[in-house]
């Protein structure tokens, strides 16, 4: 599961029932506060690996896991310095790495060649990594852009929104101007399922909620 879960939503409650209804095994959380956190603290024994760095700002982020982390690490892929998360795992003998990321919106020029940035390595960086690859983030960006486009071009990804229709995600209270901008892509080793949209959470954004393979390491 991938939620931006708006970093001045109070219904924690909420968020954690939809967490405990679907019950996923990774879930990626962005604009994460130190409170949020603290009132989904009960969820350990659900999820009881957890890397995070929250932020009061909109730009925390955390990574839940059933799974035990091989790896786990909160890394930089932009110049304004926002956290993502790089964690490795193995399932059935195969390994496998999520990444969790949250680009800068595009408002202005200059946080328009920050996201452009990031994207461009996070597109190095999956060209780069010789697992299997799962990509979930809010890039703030929809599939019709020509960055977007380059992104997939430049990383090899897959887009798992692809031949299943339009599935927009944000903003949640204008449907007209809804467009998909939180995304799931995958390498080559990774093998989506299904894919579909989760329910309002309190947040401008409706969670994304993927089942996956690993069919290479």
């Amino acid at each position: 599961m991938l939620a931006n879960v708006n970093s001045a939503n109070r219904d924690h409650e909420r968020i954690r029932h939809t967490i405990i209804a679907y019950d996923p095994d990774f879930v990626v959380l962005l604009e994460v506060t130190p409170w949020l956190l603290d009132h989904l603290a009960d969820l350990a024994d659900r999820y009881p690996y957890r890397a995070a760095e929250p932020r009061e700002d909109n730009f925390g982020i955390a990574l839940f896991s059933r799974r035990p982390f091989l790896r786990a690490d909160i890394v930089q892929f932009s110049a304004a310095g926002l956290p993502s998360i790089i964690a490795g795992f193995a399932a059935d003998g195969r390994r496998f790495t999520l990444l969790g990321t949250h680009p800068l919106p595009p408002v202005g020029a200059g946080q328009a060649q920050d996201r452009n940035d990031q994207l461009a390595r996070l597109a190095a960086f999956a060209r780069q990594t010789r697992q299997p690859l799962l990509l979930l983030g809010d890039l703030n960006i929809s599939p019709w852009s020509p960055h977007f486009e380059r992104l997939l071009a430049d990383s090899g990804l897959r887009d798992s929104g692809r031949g299943r229709g339009i599935l927009p995600s944000w903003p949640v209270g204008c449907p007209p101007l809804r467009i998909p901008i939180d995304h799931a892509l995958s390498s080559a080793g990774i093998q989506i399922q299904r894919r579909e949209t989760g329910p309002d959470l309190g947040s401008d954004h409706y969670p994304v909620i993927v089942d996956f393979r690993v069919i290479g390491s």
